[in-house]
């Protein structure tokens, strides 16, 4: 109970300085590429229960051709994550594709303390980011 009362009052307090931020980074991504501003991943908390976590997109709609393209492509340049959108390659480095999940903090769903949530159907430590990823 203490740590739900503290992510609501850490949730009030950055509330107002953080909603700038969503506006100017959604109206970024949405200038960026064609495709939604957010990305919805299907995740279970630490409790077990699913809930819908919220992150800025920041691959392109086309990724897995892209990723396809780059890995049997020949004269593909090698380099960079070629799924990645630029706005997604600087908000990913910065961590600024997570600023949504001030939501879900918000809805109960997750918390600024405690342990990390699991994308639903992968195994803790998995990723789907391949070969740019490292997995």
């Amino acid at each position: 109970m203490k740590t739900r009362a503290l992510d609501l009052g850490l949730v009030l307090l950055v509330l107002p300085i953080v909603v700038p931020f969503l506006i100017g980074l959604a109206l970024m991504v949405r200038l960026s590429s064609p495709g939604p501003v957010l990305l919805r991943l299907d995740c279970q908390g630490p409790d077990g229960r699913s809930f819908r976590q919220y992150r800025f997109r920041s691959v392109h709609t086309d990724a897995r051709a892209r990723q396809f393209r780059a890995l049997t492509d020949p004269g593909a340049a090698p380099g960079g994550d070629p799924r990645l959108t630029a706005v997604g390659r600087m908000m990913i480095r910065s961590g600024l594709n997570r600023l949504p999940q001030v939501v879900n903090v918000l809805l109960g769903q997750m918390s600024f303390f405690g342990p990390e949530t699991a994308q639903a159907g992968i195994r803790p430590g998995m990723s789907q980011g391949g070969f740019w990823r490292g997995a």
